[in-house]
């Protein structure tokens, strides 16, 4: 790692189940409506703005600083290359869903998700994982999740045709949207990566990065170029600055651009499950994301800050 950067504790400390996903409830629960928090802010512009550049993401048309030592794991006594213990596998019993996380209920941790036929399931952690759902929002396209309006919790969102729709948690579950963002190529990806407590729409196409900004009226920023055209992109906060880093998961690798540390690259972060798709989310509620992988159901789950022995055996989410 360069000297003029400092080290930055991805994955200091790896626990599991009994911690944070503990015993889940097979059954939905008991009211079939998600958590209401009646405080929104809905989004504005036409998703179509000036393109203009937020300072604290990598200028377009530069690359991202390169280093394999930008960030450590394990406090320091990791780095890229090695592979940390993996918390899981925790089966989420929903057949075909597509993997998303999200602090739905607004306890400050992640809660793991599924998306199948537009249908929501959500074991939410301030419930003992409970598992909500289905929760119909009748449209199909690719599911995200964020806090779009800033109550603190996180809000579904689904993308058709380069449009993005929001369920609005502030506002009763009403729909939000269309939102045009322009691109109907690329993979949709939320984060807050302007710090200002909201998130942020982006795109992610041919290895270049497009953000909508929420603290510039949803103007666009980039094309962000990350240098990697292959892969996954996925974002979290894993630096624990208040701003959503960006990542890309590569044949089960983990490339992190760290925003605390001016956009250095950190990885590869080996963490690979066969067959799996990547999910960022605070799960152990530290206030840094923590990686997952979801292959057939199945959850893994890399803690960054809290303590526990790793399971040996699935733990069922949505099960007693």
């Amino acid at each position: 790692m360069p000297a003029t950067h400092r080290a930055v504790p991805l994955l200091s400390l790896v626990a599991v189940g009994a911690l944070t996903l503990s015993a889940c409830s097979d059954s939905a629960s008991e009211s079939d409506a998600l958590p209401r928090n009646p405080s929104v802010i809905i989004l504005s512009g036409d998703g179509m703005g000036s393109q203009q550049l937020d300072a604290r993401l990598p200028v377009a048309g530069a690359s991202a600083a390169d280093s394999e030592d930008a960030a450590t794991l394990d406090a320091g006594k990791r780095r890229s290359g090695s592979s940390p213990a993996v918390g899981g596998a925790y089966f989420m019993n929903i057949s075909g869903g597509i993997p998303v996380a999200g602090d739905f209920d607004g306890d400050g941790q992640a809660d793991p998700a599924m998306v199948a036929e537009g249908n929501w399931y959500i074991c939410l952690s301030g419930n003992d994982y409970a598992r909500g759902g289905p929760y119909s929002l009748d449209m199909d396209g690719i599911p995200v999740a964020g806090d779009f309006d800033g109550d603190r919790q996180a809000d579904p969102a689904m993308v058709a045709g380069g449009d993005w729709y929001v369920w609005f948690s502030g506002e009763d579950y009403a729909r939000g949207g269309p939102y045009p963002m322009g691109m109907t190529d690329g993979q949709p990806v939320a984060g807050d990566f302007d710090g200002d407590r909201q998130a942020d729409l982006a795109v992610v196409a041919g290895g270049n990065w497009y953000v909508w900004f929420s603290d510039d009226d949803y103007a666009r920023g980039g094309p962000y170029p990350m240098g990697m055209t292959d892969g996954q992109p996925v974002a979290g906060d894993f630096d624990d600055d208040g701003q959503a880093d960006l990542a890309v998961v590569s044949e089960g690798n983990w490339y992190v651009w760290f925003s605390g540390e001016d956009y250095a690259r950190g990885g590869p972060y080996p963490m690979e499950i066969s067959g799996g798709i990547p999910v960022a989310g605070d799960f152990d509620g530290d206030g840094q994301a923590d990686p997952a992988m979801v292959s057939e159901g199945n959850w893994y789950v890399w803690f960054s800050g809290a303590d526990g022995d790793v399971l040996d055996e699935p733990a069922l989410l949505g099960a007693p």
